[in-house]
């Protein structure tokens, strides 16, 4: 009997972290990271599953004012033989009701189809992206309802980024006087 109240008492004890484990999947970060898993596989019908039907693209085409807004659909993947792999950061999340306002950093390495096989090579280019997303919960779910590009730089090889990153490390520092 005393070892069925141990044992009892344990589950109990571990009902929140439990609660707090599933509620941690349906949450904006989790969608967002699933997003980004299924933009690196190329899966159309992965992406589907985590945008409302209403969300939409805010993008930048010509670095003029207004940004073009476009159903989410119209996105084009990466296209045949393009792959990526992305690092995901979450920078900041912002609450307010039934919206979450999520800003990342998202380094992604670009690969291509090298041969018949289906086997991807790096080519050694890649961006880094400061992506802004508003995720929106409905009837207990949450998905993505925009996501935006607010700032990034595109790379043409681990070397060019190298050479930058280097340059910046060691600047000058002004004096001031």
């Amino acid at each position: 009997m005393k070892g069925l109240l141990i044992i009892v008492a344990l589950l109990l004890a571990l009902l929140p972290v439990l609660g707090a484990a599933a509620s941690n999947q349906n949450s904006p970060q989790a969608v967002i990271s699933y997003l980004r898993d299924a933009y690196d596989a190329d899966s159309w019908d992965g992406a589907l599953k985590v945008w409302w039907p209403d969300g939409i693209v805010i993008r930048d085409r010509d670095g003029k004012p207004p940004k073009e807004k476009i159903s989410f659909k119209e996105q084009p993947m990466s296209g045949v033989g393009v792959q990526y792999r992305t690092t995901l950061t979450f920078l900041s999340t912002q609450m307010a009701k039934n919206r979450a306002f999520v800003t990342t950093s998202e380094r992604s390495r670009t690969f291509y189809d090298s041969s018949s096989t289906g086997e991807y090579e790096y080519v050694g280019m890649y961006s880094i992206n400061r992506v802004k997303y508003v995720c929106e919960m409905r009837g207990g779910q949450w998905r993505i309802l925009s996501r935006e590009i607010v700032g990034g730089q595109s790379y043409g090889s681990d070397i060019e980024w190298r050479r930058r990153d280097d340059a910046k490390k060691n600047k000058p520092r002004e004096v001031t006087k």
